[in-house]
């Protein structure tokens, strides 16, 4: 019965996680804050002009890990609904 239970959890906390990461797929770019952390310390500006990051390219948002999957697999699943209709 217990293992059962973890097993339910755990895909729960998968549902969930597939949920966020498809409503919420960016999030601030780790690198633009450590780098503009590291320039203050060192007393630099906020940023040399012409530098954008390489990674959020000047958005200052990335997107989190695993949501360009999410976003196929919810998709995905909603367009084998729509295909099989209303049976």
């Amino acid at each position: 019965m217990a293992v059962l239970t973890v097993v339910a959890l755990a895909v729960l906390a998968l549902v969930l996680r597939l949920i966020y990461t498809k409503f919420f797929p960016y999030r601030p770019c780790r690198w633009c804050r450590w780098r503009a952390a590291r320039q203050a310390r060192h007393g630099r500006g906020r940023r040399r002009l012409g530098r954008a990051c390489w990674r959020c390219h000047g958005t200052k948002l990335t997107r989190r890990w695993g949501a360009w999957h999410a976003a196929k697999l919810v998709d995905s699943i909603g367009r084998a609904i729509a295909e099989r209709g209303a049976d």
